[in-house]
């Protein structure tokens, strides 16, 4: 059984948010608790499960995510920064104009974010782990 990818927001470039400023007075409600795959990394693309409750303004939600220090060291590429003053953000590592640019609903009440890189002009997800895919898949 193949996993559906149904989109519930986004998907045009035009309005996609960039994770290097506050999210506009657009606004994606959250209907229910989600589980949500969010990438880490564009070097290696994986993912990191974090849960948000319903009714939560999940644009505001995920800025305030990855505006957050990074409190992994996984020795990869931070696109922002080299400099190497202060703690790197989550943004960073997601390439040089990360933006959110869509979400999809994979199951019930779980979630992934697609990325849209201006700078480099690509579009991409982060891997789901092999063990989380079959659990979802049954």
């Amino acid at each position: 059984m193949e996993l559906e990818y149904k989109r519930v927001w986004g998907g045009n470039k035009s309005k996609a948010w960039s994770l290097g400023k506050t999210p506009s007075n657009d606004a994606y409600i959250t209907p229910s608790k989600l589980t949500i795959y969010v990438p880490i990394s564009y070097d290696d693309r994986k993912c990191q499960v974090i849960t948000v409750n319903g009714g939560v303004n999940l644009h505001k939600f995920l800025y305030l995510y990855y505006s957050k220090p990074c409190d992994w060291d996984y020795g990869l590429r931070n696109y922002v920064s080299d400099d190497g003053v202060g703690k790197p953000r989550k943004d960073q590592y997601l390439g040089p104009d990360a933006h959110i640019l869509a979400y999809y609903q994979i199951a019930r009440g779980v979630y992934t974010v697609e990325i849209l890189d201006k700078a480099l002009d690509e579009v991409w997800m982060g891997e789901l782990p092999m063990e989380d895919l079959i659990k979802l898949r049954s």
